[in-house]
C-alpha cells in the first residue's frame, strides 16, 4: 500500500514548540495577505506569518499588525525603514529571540466530520539575541470561553446527529 520499505525518514526535522528560541532567519516569503519568515535553531525550525494591513481592516488592528512586524525587524537589528521590502528582506540571517506560544481552536475533523480541539503554535513575540527572556504559561491562548460553548454545541449537535443516525439504521425498512 505504502510501500514503507524504501521509504527514508529523516530525524532532526522538529518543528519548534511554544517556549523561547534563539534562532536564525533562514528566509522570508510575501505570501499574498502575509509575509512568512522562517526561523532555525539546532531544535527545529518554524514558519512564522505577519499578516499584511488590509484597506479594510480598523484603525486599531492596521496599527497592532504594523508595530508587530517592526518590533520583530527592530529585534533583528534591522534598521532603516525606507522600503518595507528592503526592510523586511534584511532580517534575513539576523540571530532573534522569539516567543511561540500554543493556541487552542475548535474545528471539525475533516474525516469523521466531529469537532475537535486542536493546538497551534504560533509566533507571540520577540526579543533581540542579547535579552534574556523568561517563557510564561499566560503567552498561550486557551479557548475562550465563547469558543469553548461554541464547541461544546457543535459536538452535541454531532453527537445528536450519530444518535439519530444510528437509530435509522437499525430501522428494519
Amino acid at each position: 500500500m505504502f510501500n514503507l520499505k524504501s521509504v527514508e525518514v529523516s530525524e532532526g526535522s522538529k518543528y519548534l514548540g511554544a517556549g523561547v528560541h534563539k534562532v536564525k532567519v533562514i528566509s522570508w516569503e510575501d505570501k499574498g495577505d502575509f509575509v512568512e519568515y522562517v526561523l532555525k535553531n539546532k531544535s527545529g525550525e518554524k514558519g512564522i506569518r505577519f499578516y499584511k494591513v488590509k484597506d479594510t481592516d480598523k484603525d486599531i488592528v492596521k496599527e497592532i499588525k504594523a508595530k508587530q512586524l517592526k518590533g520583530f525587524l527592530l529585534d533583528c537589528g534591522v534598521s532603516n525603514f525606507s522600503s518595507d521590502q528592503a526592510a523586511i528582506a534584511s532580517a534575513v540571517d539576523a540571530v532573534v529571540n522569539v516567543i511561540l506560544r500554543d493556541r487552542e481552536y475548535w474545528t471539525n475533523d475533516r474525516d469523521t466530520g466531529m469537532p475537535v480541539i486542536k493546538t497551534a503554535t504560533e509566533y507571540f513575540s520577540s526579543r533581540k539575541p542579547e535579552v534574556s527572556v523568561e517563557f510564561k504559561d499566560s503567552f498561550n491562548k486557551p479557548l475562550s470561553e465563547e469558543d469553548k460553548a461554541a464547541y461544546e454545541a457543535a459536538l452535541a449537535a454531532h453527537n445528536g446527529m450519530q444518535t439519530a443516525k444510528t437509530v435509522e439504521d437499525n430501522l428494519p425498512f
